[in-house]
């Protein structure tokens, strides 16, 4: 018994289950089960569509949300009762095109649009807003939290003239001076305080360009007065802590038309994804779609590019051609059938390369030069062979008729030979025909009349 317990079969695997079992209750004892929240940042399908939260928001409310991108959704509008959110208003938008739209809010659709500050003058354009009523409020002046030139000067002859006269300077208690002094960073939310259906909420203003109900005939409004509510908590004991701010226009305005209704924003930053979920942004955009069951999201007015839509549709064509070119392309590259023979190098006669030369010549105008390397070459030796001359004398001044004397050949034979001008073709045949029998004679042939 001993003798088996010694036996390294039975003890290796028992210390390991012990050893196992220790070190999983010393982990279970030492170690929890947490969950970690990591931040990822956006989805590629969040960066592409920026109401993607909304989106989602909506449908888990029970209602049919569905997300388009492009002008196709003007040119079949969906059923009346249906909501479509834009998030701006096109730019152009042809009259047929905003009468269809206008005839689907009439009976019982519900536009829901931010105005685009671009507008085209183009005749055939037409303007939803024009028709409604509704125009961009124009503020006299930029509010850039710079104080104006009279406020500088009313505050320097203030503080200047604050022991020489109070009777005629306003009186400005010691924490409002200093807030006036005071430039550093002091962030605020600007807040729209509402009343809905006898809910108190809060909207976050983004400083958007407040609307103008030129027509007077809104049904509901917003104004674009916003109070201030600063973020850091030692910001909160400033005097301008939530303290109103006066705008002019309006920040929503709604009108019924017909049998449905437009909404006019002048924002709609608080409903994308990294706003929805602050204050009461996701219940206002309930409340504002509460009574339709398909909500249309034109999130983009751009289409996609045509290799996107390609690719969308037939991406497995697209695969296959791909696959295919470089399976063509591969088999390019791979031999065919057997090897062909070289090429056999023939010999040529030397007749041919020189004929060759000749016609390389005759093509390329030098006929006349080289006539001319003939007659000399020629001459010389005939010179030395009949007259006795040596090499370096000149054999174009010798006389012809010493020549024909004692050749045998005419002067007028030599003349051709030696002096005709070669103008065309005959007179290089009767030149060269003259030399070869010269030739001929200097080699110890016989002159052949």
């Amino acid at each position: 018994m001993t003798t088996r317990l010694r036996n390294p079969r039975i003890i290796v695997p028992a210390l390991i289950l012990l050893f196992g079992t220790l070190g999983t209750l010393w982990f279970l004892n030492n170690y929890e089960r947490k969950s970690f929240e990591v931040q990822a940042g956006e989805s590629p399908a969040a960066r592409a569509n920026q109401f993607l939260a909304a989106q989602g928001f909506l449908q888990a409310l029970g209602k049919k949300v569905t997300d388009r991108k492009g002008m196709a959704l003007f040119s079949e509008l969906p059923p009346t009762g249906d909501t479509i959110i834009l998030p701006h208003m096109p730019v152009g938008m042809s009259k047929h095109m905003t009468a269809n739209l206008l005839s689907w809010i009439e009976g019982g659709g519900h536009l829901l649009l931010v105005p685009n500050g671009r507008t085209s003058n183009h005749p055939g354009t037409g303007d939803i807003l024009k028709e409604i009523g509704v125009e961009l409020h124009k503020e006299k002046g930029k509010d850039c939290g710079c104080p104006s030139e009279k406020k500088k000067k009313a505050e320097s002859q203030t503080v200047s003239g604050a022991g020489q006269d109070e009777k005629k300077s306003p009186k400005i208690t010691a924490e409002e001076m200093m807030e006036k002094l005071d430039s550093g960073y002091h962030p605020y939310d600007s807040l729209l305080d509402l009343t809905i259906d006898g809910f108190p909420i809060h909207l976050k203003y983004f400083n958007s360009t407040l609307l103008k109900d030129e027509s007077k005939k809104a049904a509901y409004r917003i104004d674009g007065s916003y109070r201030k509510e600063y973020q850091e908590e030692a910001d909160r004991q400033r005097k301008s802590h939530n303290k109103v701010v006066k705008k002019d226009g309006a920040w929503l305005l709604q009108y019924n038309i017909g049998a449905g209704k437009v909404t006019v924003l002048s924002e709609m930053w608080l409903f994308k994804n990294n706003s929805i979920g602050e204050y009461d942004h996701a219940f206002f955009l309930s409340w504002l779609v509460r009574d339709s069951e398909q909500v249309w999201l034109l999130y983009a007015l751009s289409s996609d590019s045509l290799g996107s839509i390609l690719w969308t549709h037939l991406p497995y064509f697209w695969i296959s051609s791909a696959v295919l070119i470089v399976l063509a392309v591969w088999r390019m590259q791979k031999r065919s059938g057997g090897l062909l023979p070289p090429p056999l190098d023939n010999r040529r006669n030397i007749l041919a390369h020189i004929d060759a030369t000749g016609l390389y010549n005759w093509r390329m105008g030098k006929a006349s030069a080289m006539i001319a390397e003939n007659r000399k070459t020629i001459l010389h030796r005939l010179a030395r062979r009949q007259l006795g001359l040596s090499q370096d004398q000149e054999g174009e001044n010798i006389g012809l008729s010493k020549l024909a004397a004692k050749t045998g050949f005419t002067e007028h034979e030599l003349l051709i030979a030696f002096r005709s001008n070669v103008a065309n073709e005959q007179d290089l045949i009767r030149t060269s025909q003259a030399l070869q029998k010269i030739e001929n004679l200097i080699q110890g042939g016989k002159h052949d009349r």
